[in-house]
């Protein structure tokens, strides 16, 4: 230890020297030897020694007491006096100075080394103490947490400026109060002292306390009690963490976390390289692949090979530059299907601004691109419907001729030779008139007549030419509920559409196999509903058609129901069967959709509205008719139709009058006394149909109407003609068609 510096106050020299040689004994440093006041208080405030030895009654103006006065004014240094003797009056000077010790002359050794090293000790003591209390104010009155004293009973003796600022009172507001009104509810305060008292200590207690506002805090304190010799209480002090915008990132960040836990969205979190470090349930549900499974591995294990290289670099390129990326995938799940994810992945960035991971949320949207499928495979069938109705419209021209005019003949020429060759002829007319009907049919652009059926009636009618269709090497089976229910539906419609399904079927056995006709009642949610454009929810009827033949694969089964689509050999198929089904179907407000596997067989499912009507029984063939004395008004304006309803019309006794368009209608039927029936075209030139036929019942009140066209009924409808609401005969239509639809209308 460095030697402790003593300077020496003394106005005898013989005492000075004796002390000054004691001193060096004791290995002490003596820094000088003065004789007054005025000098010691100089050479103090310079050479600042560790102690001072001062002679109370010293020669001069400033005696001992007064140069030490001096002295402590301006520096912390211990002073021993040195005396022979001293008054009363004296002494209670000396006292105010606080000495370190009185050595009397004449003195021992001993005595002088005993006082000097008890003086600087004390000195020393205290010099600590002052600086551990200055470092528990500066921490008392510097910290950011409350810091505070109270007594033994809960009143405040100290509390910082933090508290005071937390609170919001003054100092004197709260010193010497109890601290109830510190808390949100003062029972906590109270449960709070129990526990001190009890335990003597907390750490990290939570309390939810308020401010002079009465805003509500939220603390994190921790507390002692201060014990007294005899183990009693006499205190508290505590230390108050303000914790409120803790807890609300806390409760923020936790609400995240459920947020992203709970979301149907799939979350995953990669670092820059790729490697997933997070996933939530939602992936699972996505992808297969649990957390465990898919946690350290590379995003790419998710990659199907429909995704090329160049759409991922251009990902990667375009996040790696700090920008987020949104665009669609095809990934693998575990199992090895693939599915269509939809993303958005962004870039996450730390405190440097540099990026540290990447972030995706995903959904799948497999069903909704489905969906899309069928919207553009509906619009493309529309656009051709379109087409197609048009050629029809001049094709059924046609063959209303060649049809009417064969019938006619065979009309006439029942019994004679050429009879045979006449049904030939009017056979294949029929048979091209079929054919119409099927392009119209995929189109959805067919004109029907629906009648309530009974579906397992209907497919009980149609067993026996099924299974004269399937051959002897395909087994059938029925499978009919008892509740299936009614549908309302064309039956020409029906049968086509499940003649079309079960030829598909035969053609996938080639070896033989089993076909399954089945029909049973389904509900159909708003979920199913969405998921088929045109499908309403509710009680439906269905059929199931399933085969055990060589399936699909998932890029046959995407397109089964495209127009001209076929995996058939060339020549042996047109593409129109499945396409006519799904175009039948939802133009009857139903769904149809196809679940197959390669090797597995198909399965097709038609789903039509249940009606609750009974079903509509199939009306007798009528026998042969006339119509003498009842007038007619035919408005037709292609000239050789016009001539071969002229014929079919008068060869049942009716008196014809005939006009090609509107206008000449409206003329001839101002000069006809009575007409009977107007039988008109619906789309003229210049005025239409259905206004003529608003006109006529003007002029004519009791006339009959039966309207014809070789249109769709979608064109019809634009043309301002509802169907179920008029008389209406299409577009080819037989004689035998014709003559009863005039009896229905005149009786």
């Amino acid at each position: 230890m460095a030697k402790a510096k003593i300077l020496i106050v003394e106005d005898e020299a013989i005492i000075a020297s004796v002390i000054a040689g004691a001193l060096k004994k004791f290995d002490y440093e003596v820094i000088d030897i003065l004789n007054s006041g005025e000098a010691a208080v100089a050479e103090a405030l310079e050479k600042k020694p560790d102690l001072i030895l001062m002679d109370i009654r010293l020669q001069g103006a400033v005696d001992g007491i007064a140069a030490a006065e001096q002295i402590l004014e301006h520096l912390d240094i211990p002073i021993i006096y040195l005396t022979a003797y001293a008054d009363e009056p004296t002494l209670e000077r000396a006292k105010k100075t606080k000495p370190y010790g009185y050595i009397p002359k004449p003195f021992q050794e001993i005595e002088l080394k005993t006082t000097i090293e008890m003086a600087l000790y004390k000195h020393g003591f205290e010099m600590r103490l002052k600086e551990s209390e200055a470092r528990f104010r500066s921490l008392f009155e510097n910290s950011q947490d409350v810091i505070y004293i109270s007594d033994k009973s809960g009143s405040l003796l100290e509390i910082n400026p933090a508290g005071l600022k937390l609170f919001g009172y003054e100092r004197n507001e709260l010193l010497g109060s109890q601290p109830d009104r510190l808390y949100a509810d003062p029972r906590d305060r109270k449960i709070f002292f129990t526990q001190i008292k009890s335990k003597k200590s907390l750490k990290e207690y939570e309390l939810k306390l308020k401010n002079k506002k009465g805003d509500i805090i939220q603390g994190m304190e921790t507390a002692n009690a201060m014990v007294d010799k005899d183990g009693k209480i006499s205190g508290i002090q505590g230390i108050i963490r303000d914790v409120t915008e803790k807890k609300k990132r806390e409760e923020t960040l936790t609400l995240l976390q459920t947020a992203i836990h709970s979301s149907s969205e799939s979350v995953l979190i990669t670092d820059r390289q790729g490697v997933i470090v997070y996933t939530n349930p939602a992936f699972e549900i996505l992808t297969g692949y649990n957390s465990v499974e898919a946690l350290g591995r590379n995003i790419n294990f998710l990659k199907s090979e429909k995704i090329s290289d160049e759409a991922t670099r251009q990902m990667w390129e375009i996040i790696a530059s700090g920008r987020s990326w949104a665009g669609e995938f095809i990934n693998q799940r575990q199992d090895g299907s693939q599915y269509h994810q939809r993303s958005i992945i962004s870039p996450v960035f730390d405190d440097k601004g540099a990026i540290s991971h990447y972030v995706s949320i995903a959904s799948d949207f497999t069903k909704e691109k489905r969906l899309e499928e069928q919207l553009i495979q509906a619009a493309k069938l529309d656009s051709l419907g379109r087409l197609a109705s048009g050629i029809a419209h001049d094709f059924n021209n046609y063959l209303t001729i060649i049809n009417g005019y064969s019938e006619m003949l065979l009309y006439e020429n029942e019994s004679n030779s050429n009879s045979d060759r006449l049904r030939l002829m009017l056979q294949a007319g029929m048979n091209a008139s079929k054919l119409v009907a099927k392009i119209l049919g995929f189109s959805r652009h067919q004109a029907a007549a629906p009648t309530v059926l009974d579906v397992n009636r209907t497919i009980k009618d149609l067993e026996r030419m099924v299974r004269r269709l399937l051959g002897e090497g395909i087994e059938l089976q029925l499978e009919l509920h008892a509740d299936a229910g009614r549908m309302l539906i064309d039956s020409a419609q029906i049968e086509q559409v499940l003649i079309n399904l079960v030829l598909n079927a035969r053609d996938a056995m080639p070896a033989g196999g089993r076909l399954t006709l089945e029909s049973l009642p389904m509900r159909v949610d708003e979920a199913l509903a969405a998921e088929h454009p045109g499908l309403s929810a509710g009680d439906h009827t269905a059929i199931r058609v399933r085969d055990s033949g060589t399936g699909m694969t998932p890029q046959v089964l995407a397109r089964v129901f495209e127009p001209f689509y076929t995996t058939k050999p060339k020549g042996e198929g047109t593409g129109l069967g499945l396409a006519s089904v799904f175009g039948i179907v939802s133009q009857n407000h139903g769904a149809v959709w196809a679940e197959s596997e390669a090797g597995q067989g198909s399965t097709f499912i038609i789903i039509l509205p249940r009606i609750s009507e009974t079903s509509t029984q199939e009306p007798a063939p009528g026998a042969e008719r006339r119509f003498d004395g009842r007038s007619v008004l035919l408005v037709e304006d292609e000239q050789d139709i016009r001539e071969l309803m002229r014929e079919i019309l008068e060869s049942m006794g009716l008196a014809v009058q005939m006009a090609a368009d509107g206008k000449q209608a409206l003329k001839i039927a101002e000069e006809m006394k009575r007409i009977d029936l107007l039988f008109c075209d619906v789309v003229l030139p210049g005025i239409s149909g259905v206004e003529v036929a608003t006109r006529v019942r003007k002029l004519h009140p009791g006339a009959a109407v039966i309207f014809t066209s070789g249109h769709s009924e979608g064109y019809l409808k634009r043309a301002g003609l509802e169907l179920p609401k008029v008389h209406f005969v299409e577009k080819p239509s037989s004689r035998a068609s014709i003559m009863e639809k005039i009896g229905e209308v005149l009786g």
